[in-house]
């Protein structure tokens, strides 16, 4: 077995920092010394780049707590990415950590109850409303969603999208309605003028929607409406086709895109077209497998229900 140059002459190479010998092929300084001032450095660096001063120490402060509860190493491997936060809040408004709308400025990674800088600045007495951090959650998504929408709406419908959230997001601002509708009716519209986009038409989009997200109608139906009376122009969500939408249904179980929400709607509705058998509660009911197709029992009551093919 052949030794290393160190072994084989003796020789011990001793930290320059803590003066503790050094193992591995450094000469100059160990492992943790070496985190020490590689962490040291870097926090010089990110410090250095804040223009506001009271965020430049609430950023070291910040640094000395993280290298305590991590070490020196996990601080400088990671402190570059929380500087963007610091940055990102140094000239925040008085009680931004309250204000929705400048929370959806802010990378909501960031925001996490979990988040190493919220963590900090709760342990310093900064605190955090939490209705606050999920209506800027459903903000920010709002804000995706919008930019998606705009992408796809084209040059008839831009005019009349952002008025419309404007108002939205005023009717919030004084009660009248809640983020987190408007986040699903935001999510609704981008789902719309996706399949305008793809199809052509408003009209056959909504004719699209109704057959395979029948669940969208209540979300959209302010945006139609608002369409209405801005357009001159009857748009409506159509009457979901039973026919159609179940053979939408059988289409994505064939296909293999089994989901326990698929399926509970086909078997609605079976329920509804072969039994006559209205609003079903799936939780009510117990399915078993044979050969032909499914038994579903509901009340003591059996009814048969076809498989699809090719089901397993």
């Amino acid at each position: 077995m052949s030794l290393c140059y160190r072994c084989a002459n003796g020789i011990t190479y001793y930290c320059k920092s803590c003066h503790e010998p050094i193992k591995g092929a450094e000469k100059s300084f160990c492992n943790r010394c070496y985190a020490i001032r590689l962490n040291d450095k870097r926090t010089e660096i990110n410090a250095a780049s804040f223009s506001a001063p009271k965020t430049e120490k609430l950023f070291r402060n910040f640094i000395d707590w993280l290298t305590n509860i991590v070490g020196p190493e996990k601080s400088a491997q990671t402190q570059n990415r929380y500087a963007e936060f610091f940055t990102a809040i140094q000239h925040a408004p008085v009680n931004w950590q309250c204000d929705i709308f400048y929370l959806a400025t802010v990378d909501g990674g960031f925001l996490r109850k979990s988040s190493k800088p919220r963590l900090y600045l709760e342990s310093i007495g900064v605190p955090f409303d939490v209705i606050a951090l999920k209506d800027a959650m459903d903000l920010r998504t709002i804000n995706s969603n919008l930019f998606s929408i705009r992408e796809n709406c084209g040059d008839e419908f831009r005019a009349q999208v952002d008025p419309y959230f404007d108002n939205r997001l005023e009717e919030y601002r004084s009660g009248k309605t809640k983020m987190l509708t408007i986040r699903l009716e935001s999510s609704a519209v981008m789902r719309l003028f996706e399949h305008v986009a793809r199809l052509g038409r408003i009209d056959k989009a909504l004719m699209a929607l109704s057959i395979t997200s029948p669940g969208l109608r209540c979300a959209l139906g302010s945006f139609i409406n608002s369409l209405k009376d801005r357009q001159n122009v009857l748009f409506a969500f159509p009457e979901a086709d039973t026919e159609q939408r179940l053979a939408f249904l059988v289409k994505q179980l064939q296909s293999g895109r089994f989901s326990s929400s698929y399926f509970g709607q086909y078997v609605q509705l079976c329920l509804q077209l072969l039994h006559n058998l209205d609003n079903t509660v799936l939780m009510d009911i117990q399915i078993t497998k044979d050969s032909a197709g499914f038994l579903v029992e509901i009340e003591h009551e059996r009814y048969w229900l076809p498989t699809w093919p090719n089901s397993n």
